[in-house]
């Protein structure tokens, strides 16, 4: 069964982001966050990213190298970047509709 959504967790502060199958790129599904145009997607040299404008990782698994990583977002500890700024996050996955 394809995975339909997952949650981003920030544990610094319990702040939780929701993520829905939508499109897909480089031929697996693609998540885009449900209050943002944001997206996790398959890229096929880095694995499972949140691209930034240019397509480049601004969010990436860091529990899983992309050797390990399969047809879904890998679940455990990403790490985004965001101007001089780094947070983690814990991605989970749901099951069924958020």
């Amino acid at each position: 069964m394809p995975l339909t959504h997952f949650t981003l967790t920030r544990p610094a502060d319990g702040h939780v982001y929701h993520f829905t199958a939508q499109g897909s790129r480089h031929g697996k599904l693609a998540y885009r966050r449900d209050d943002a145009d944001l997206w996790i997607q398959w890229h096929p040299a880095w694995g499972w990213i949140a691209p930034d404008a240019a397509g480049e990782p601004a969010g990436m698994s860091f529990s899983t190298p992309r050797t390990l990583q399969n047809g879904r977002p890998p679940q455990g500890a990403w790490v985004s970047r965001k101007g001089d700024k780094s947070l983690v996050y814990d991605l989970r996955w749901g099951a069924g509709a958020c």
